[in-house]
């Protein structure tokens, strides 16, 4: 039993032949199926499959550098939402320090008053935090 190959070699480009079914056997070459080429594309075809051969490796690649991509942005997506929650639970703590009166006045039993009283306090705060 035979089946229908293709050689790839420089020689032969693309010629189909009869062969062995078993892929790496010794039984060799049966017969050609279709002519000989011409000259032409004997010179062509190889530097085509060596052409389309560099691009599937270049497009390997490129998938390759597209998964690292998106992985990087998840990242930073991730860490953009966590600096997001930081910023929102700063004004909160900035607006619960800023504008109530009962974390004012047992801080500073009546020293500072007013809206002034209440940027001293935070900065007194924070300048005490930072140390």
């Amino acid at each position: 039993m035979v089946i229908v190959r293709t050689t790839w070699t420089d020689k032969n480009p693309g010629r189909r032949f009869w062969g062995c079914p078993k892929e790496d056997s010794t039984c060799g070459f049966v017969g050609w199926i279709n002519p000989q080429m011409c000259e032409r594309s004997k010179s062509i075809i190889p530097g085509l499959l060596r052409s389309i051969n560099k691009l599937k490796t270049e497009v390997g690649k490129l998938k390759e550098e597209n998964q690292m991509f998106k992985y990087d942005i998840g990242k930073i997506k991730e860490e953009k939402s966590k600096l997001k929650l930081y910023l929102i639970c700063s004004w909160v703590f900035f607006g619960f320090v800023f504008f109530s009166d009962e974390v004012v006045r047992p801080c500073f039993s009546g020293l500072f008053c007013g809206r002034f009283g209440k940027i001293a306090m935070f900065v007194n705060v924070l300048f005490w935090t930072c140390k």
